[in-house]
């Protein structure tokens, strides 16, 4: 049997059910995703030894709660999600919210096959036994306990046994229809690599994050070209319109990065272009909210640098509450969407800004007490510029205010 991609298996449940405590059993590392409409989503690829046909699987986690709260907003990766298996703690308490939120599930979504893990069975005294829960359910359940010793090889059986009854046999009774294969093929090939492609686009973000503009830029541009083709082959509306936002965006991000590099505030410019064709293909509220937080903040960083080059005090004061608007603007929009590092580094060039600012202004100051404070107000802006970078991911933007601190 041809499979174009390893089986999908969503982790859901409430807080404090062991999800985490389940997903860290497998060995390797956690991939956190960010989706087309920024939903912060891990996966976590685990092999399996024991199955013909599949040599991996990938488990992905998502709190039960906001799940069921927003399942318009993570369609598409339900969308590509083969089975969705509820952690429960296996207290009365537990199950009755868990099976509320089961039958929200159901109702909307039929296609996924849907399991029970019941965890925390080794609390004999409170713990509800996974029979009665699976006859409450009326789902397939396994009582676990991800304390017991050897809690990796159980939940390893677990996993592929959901598996093969979900998997495997059915694609030993299922018939495929012959004209519904072709189209159907294309559709997972175009999530796996629209997946692929947004792990590249972090990459080249983070490489953009520790200084080296250039490749990253490279980086985006390689992403922007592999959109235009993937989008000229597709004939499907619906991936056409994301290949479409994303394209938008990695040009937007291409542009930053050789502005950044090589000081063009016309490069700005163009990255301003395209974020708003972005937010023209997204209906999303929050990747609008998002790429709103780029736009201003480009602005801003265009008027930065433009800023340098003015040589009237006066007109610099006046650039300067521009610019400080914008940011402010920016890091508000970012945290409106949930974007908590971007605020940050927004935060971050305010402060760093500001600082330079005051420095301007210690030249001009004749009364040398005004001028020591001045200096004073100077460092402690800066050390908040490199704790906000430090914090946001930007390591090397971080050493460089600091570095700059200490000739100060």
């Amino acid at each position: 049997m041809f499979r174009v991609k390893p089986p999908e298996i969503l982790l859901t449940g409430e807080k404090g059910v062991g999800k985490s405590t389940i997903l860290n059993l497998f060995p390797g590392e956690i991939i956190l995703e960010i989706d087309l409409n920024l939903n912060e989503i891990i996966k976590k690829p685990i092999k399996i030894e024991n199955l013909k046909g599949i040599n991996k699987c990938i488990l992905r986690d998502i709190d039960l709660n906001e799940l069921t709260k927003n399942l318009i907003s993570y369609r598409d990766l339900l969308e590509s999600i083969d089975i969705i298996c509820i952690i429960t703690d296996s207290t009365k308490t537990n199950l009755e919210s868990t099976q509320q939120s089961y039958l929200e599930l159901k109702k909307n979504l039929q296609d996924p096959d849907y399991y029970l893990i019941a965890n925390f069975q080794d609390n004999k005294k409170i713990a509800l036994e996974a029979e009665k829960i699976e006859e409450l359910f009326g789902v397939k359940t396994y009582g676990f306990s991800a304390v017991q010793e050897d809690s990796h090889e159980e939940l390893s059986t677990i996993i592929e046994d959901i598996l093969k009854l979900s998997i495997i046999q059915k694609e030993e009774t299922d018939v495929i229809q012959p004209k519904q294969v072709p189209n159907d093929i294309k559709i997972v090939i175009l999530k796996e690599s629209y997946s692929n492609l947004w792990s590249e686009m972090e990459e080249a973000a983070i490489l953009g994050k520790r200084g080296d503009h250039i490749l990253s830029a490279k980086r985006f541009l390689k992403v922007a070209s592999q959109l235009k083709e993937y989008n000229t082959e597709t004939g499907l509306n619906e991936e056409r319109e994301k290949f479409d936002v994303l394209y938008n965006l990695c040009k937007a991000w291409e542009s930053m990065e050789l502005a950044e590099e090589y000081n063009e505030p016309k490069k700005y410019l163009e990255a301003i272009n395209f974020f708003n064709e972005a937010s023209s293909l997204t209906n999303d509220n929050r990747s609008r909210l998002f790429i709103s937080g780029n736009s201003k903040f480009c602005k801003a960083l265009q008027l930065g640098l433009e800023f340098d080059i003015l040589n009237d005090i006066n007109v610099k004061a006046n650039n300067y509450h521009k610019i400080k608007t914008l940011i402010k603007e920016s890091a508000d929009l970012y945290k409106e969407a949930g974007f908590e590092n971007e605020a940050k580094w927004a935060l971050a060039t305010a402060s760093y800004f500001k600082a330079t600012w005051y420095l301007i202004k210690a030249d001009v100051e004749q009364n040398l007490d005004e001028k020591k404070k001045i200096h004073n107000q100077v460092s402690d802006f800066l050390r908040s510029a490199a704790k906000l970078f430090g914090e946001a991911g930007y390591k090397e933007k971080e050493k460089e205010v600091l570095d700059f601190l200490n000739l100060d």
